[in-house]
């Protein structure tokens, strides 16, 4: 499923290249070892592109998740693809790993340094088999290096918007992000890598609060009293985690949510505003401006 899923992605990227008058950045192919197609875990073909060539470049590769019953008995059925995902690895090319697909990540023996991201239910397995290396269960995603590492499906789709962010810019992963949407544009998940890439689950659970409730007024005690911290200690450990306050981290959601509220909506500038926690719409346009060195107008044109 998250390989499919990961071709509709692009799709719908080169859609909106298409509709934006945009050159397509992407060519996705499905590519196998030998070139042969394969079988998924509930017996569906898939058809493959083509065959991995170890002389060619490229810009991503992204290995899906498998069936975990098979952890035990890939060593010897991987040995060609494991060599090819550590000479990708050495040569920085971006890698997204998917839930079990950390697997061949940890198999190149270049990652015993790097926390990988991995679906729970995997993790003891995981570690018997790779003790030098760390798995933990991070809902969104743990980025190090040119290697991108996931536990869940959605945040397989966060990995991606932050990938293509970095190749074609913020506005361009919010429009992404606001065409993928299933509810109302308040309840996705801000596109905001860089700050849960680690594994506190304290202080992940205070971000999941504030990525729900950023349009409250969320102080500092009543967020310490609610997770069980001192004042002090959610500050520490917060800053710690995610490299900025949680004031901080509350305005950058904020500001995302807007983000997508002027993409999505016909909703005024003051009403966006109001939406996302400002009461005072110079202030909201004060900080817009500070997290993105834009004003909202500007930001949408």
């Amino acid at each position: 499923m998250s390989l499919m899923m990961a071709k509709d992605f692009f799709h719908v990227v080169a859609l909106l290249e298409a509709r934006q008058g945009q050159v397509a950045t992407y060519q996705v192919e499905i590519l196998s070892i030998d070139g042969l197609a394969k079988q998924s875990a509930s017996g569906t073909q898939i058809d493959v592109d083509g065959h991995i060539m170890l002389d060619r470049i490229y810009d991503l590769v992204i290995i899906p998740g498998f069936e975990g019953k098979q952890l035990a008995t890939l060593t010897l059925q991987s040995h060609d693809l494991v060599l090819w995902i550590r000479r990708l690895i050495q040569q920085q090319i971006a890698i997204l790993a998917v839930t079990t697909g950390v697997y061949f990540i940890a198999a190149t023996k270049l990652a015993d340094h790097i926390l990988l991201a991995t679906h729970w239910a995997f993790i003891r397995e995981l570690n018997g088999l790779f003790p030098s290396c760390s798995f933990t269960k991070n809902r969104n995603y743990l980025h190090a290096g040119s290697i991108y590492s996931t536990g869940t499906l959605l945040g397989t789709f966060d990995a991606l918007l932050g990938i293509v962010a970095q190749h074609k810019g913020d506005y361009f992963a919010q429009l992404c992000a606001s065409h993928l949407l299933m509810t109302s544009p308040q309840s996705l998940n801000p596109v905001l890598p860089m700050y849960r890439n680690h594994c506190d689950e304290a202080v992940l659970q205070v971000q999941d609060w504030l990525d729900e409730h950023c349009a409250a007024e969320n102080r500092i005690a009543d967020l310490a009293q609610q997770f069980n911290f001192s004042e002090r200690n959610l500050k520490r450990r917060f800053q710690l985690a995610t490299q900025i306050s949680p004031n901080q981290y509350l305005q950058q959601v904020r500001v995302d949510k807007a983000k997508k509220l002027l993409l999505t909506t016909d909703m005024t500038i003051q009403q966006i505003a109001y939406e996302v926690g400002y009461e005072n719409v110079s202030f909201f346009i004060r900080i817009f401006k500070k997290v993105t060195a834009c004003t909202p107008t500007q930001w949408v044109k």
